[in-house]
């Protein structure tokens, strides 16, 4: 019996076999969450990158209409990868000290009202200056749901001073 004890201890066949068996999923685990992580990041820059672009096109205009306002959120759509985004374009406007909104056209979501903009964090503007802040939310989901992530919510705002005008008007 202690011999076949012995021959078993110091038998090797199958080591790294069993090595494989325990380390391998571990292996699997980290690379999807790595995957998981970079998909999100991705999809967080595509975003950001939605929100800065439509601003700083809305911000080359003079006067939008209602054609151009519609190809503005669906570019924002399209560059955030989601045709279900969520796209806000306001004019906001400083004037006797306070900050209110002039016009705000808002794609599966509602406009920005003036008392909305009271919680928001606003760039300084000077008296009779105007700025136009685009807004884009998305939801992430997570191609493998690991590490207990399932759906993220993404968003980003971004803001633009017209760039020719004063102000710039939304006409029918």
């Amino acid at each position: 019996m202690t011999a076949q004890f012995k021959r078993f201890i110091e038998e090797s066949r199958g080591v790294a076999a069993i090595e494989f068996s325990i380390v391998m999923p571990l292996l699997i685990f980290t690379l999807l969450g790595a995957v998981s992580i970079y998909d999100y990041t991705r999809s967080d820059r595509s975003v950001s990158h939605a929100a800065n672009t439509v601003a700083d096109l809305a911000a080359r205009y003079d006067k939008i209409s209602s054609v151009e306002m519609t190809k503005l959120k669906s570019i924002a759509q399209m560059l955030a990868g989601d045709e279900q985004a969520k796209v806000i374009v306001t004019n906001i406007e400083f004037r006797g000290g306070t900050y209110r909104v002039v016009w705000s056209e808002a794609e599966n979501t509602v406009p920005i009202t003036t008392s909305d903009l009271a919680s928001m964090q606003l760039p300084q503007l000077g008296e009779y200056n105007s700025t136009i802040m685009v807004s884009v939310q998305k939801d992430h989901s997570f191609l493998f749901g690991t590490h207990g992530l399932n759906e993220a919510q993404q968003a980003a705002s971004a803001f633009r001073r017209p760039l020719f005008v004063e102000f710039i008007n939304l006409s029918p």
